[in-house]
């Protein structure tokens, strides 16, 4: 059985004893995404004391952007880039905003994943567009029955370079109780695992991505959690991939939110 680590990157990349939430990486086994597609999604090009990585994140409103405790943690600036799916930065769609504001979460624990979740806060108001629009909060919890799709820029292999395009992939929910077998105590009911049918996994460059069902009924899509960490065996194994739940966390991201 895979036992947490409570050792921490400089980093603060998140770590299981094969399981860790290695930064820089794309989805692996996923699809490349239409413009518009995925309107919400935000990739975050991060600076901390001496590095840079990359992060995934959800539009929320008009300023704040929703990623990982990990994508939060110590941080210098973020540079938000949004409605374009390609890195390119001459990308006619592309709306890019500099942030020094965040918050992680106050509980958020590194050395054990615990708590992953946090908010950036851009620096002006965006506009919204057809390639720009914020996603809601789903105000369920994540049922076991659904498929949700998690969209990334990380890597599409363990050895390959960052995405150069916006990834996505459609996964099965794993019940708590089967992470466990895998993984260890250290899943908790805050947490979601998840794989593919065909090995698709996030990687490196994923974490803070968003997790997102249409639930039955609704018009457009809803975020249900925020990427967390992967296997450390490796992103194309097919073990499962680990999700912070957000509707646990819903009365502090809308405090944030009204507070700021």
């Amino acid at each position: 059985m895979k036992q947490l680590l409570t050792s921490l990157s400089l980093l603060s990349c998140l770590f299981l004893v094969q399981v860790n939430c290695r930064i820089g990486t794309r989805i692996v086994g996923g699809n490349v995404a239409k413009e518009g597609q995925f309107p919400f999604a935000a990739l975050l090009t991060i600076e901390t004391e001496g590095f840079v990585f990359v992060c995934g994140g959800a539009l929320l409103n008009e300023e704040w952007v929703l990623t990982s405790g990990t994508c939060t943690n110590n941080i210098v600036n973020v540079t938000v880039s949004l409605g374009s799916t390609s890195r390119d930065e001459n990308d006619p769609n592309r709306v890019t905003v500099v942030s020094t504001v965040v918050v992680p979460h106050p509980d958020f624990n590194p050395d054990q994943i615990l708590n992953d979740i946090g908010l950036v806060k851009l620096s002006e108001a965006v506009e919204f567009s057809d390639y720009v629009q914020p996603i809601k909060l789903a105000t369920i919890n994540l049922p076991n029955i659904l498929h949700p799709t998690v969209v990334g820029w990380g890597q599409t292999a363990d050895d390959s370079d960052p995405a150069t395009d916006l990834q996505y992939a459609q996964l099965n929910i794993l019940t708590n109780e089967e992470c466990q077998l895998i993984y260890g105590s250290q899943i908790v009911d805050n947490m979601v695992c998840l794989n593919g049918n065909n090995k698709e996994s996030t990687c490196y460059d994923d974490s803070g991505s968003p997790l997102v069902v249409r639930p039955i009924g609704a018009s457009s899509l809803q975020i249900v959690g925020v990427s967390s960490f992967f296997s450390g065996n490796g992103c194309e194994i097919g073990e499962p991939s680990g999700f912070t739940r957000t509707y646990p966390y819903l009365d502090w991201i809308n405090s944030v939110l009204q507070e700021a």
